[in-house]
């Protein structure tokens, strides 16, 4: 196994695993900080914008509104 952090071929984000909670040196579960990362929040709101992100007693859907997500925009490629 590589040393964290370095160059990583996949970088998957964990952020919820139903009612879970887990904490180890290397994962924490709910994600600590989804709430202040934009690029979860607006895919998140696109399927999920009621669930209520756990320790902030928000939806994701005020995390947006609260102005969160103002930098992330939807890439439309042209094919």
């Amino acid at each position: 196994m590589r040393p964290y952090p370095g160059p990583r071929t996949l970088d998957l984000v964990l952020l919820l695993s139903g009612d879970a909670r887990i904490a180890t040196a290397r994962l924490k579960v709910p994600h600590p900080r989804m709430a202040e990362r934009a690029f979860l929040l607006v895919p998140l709101a696109e399927v999920a914008p009621d669930l209520v992100i756990p320790g902030t007693g928000r939806s994701v859907r005020d995390w947006v509104r609260l102005g969160r997500a103002k930098k992330v925009r939807r890439w439309n490629p042209v094919l």
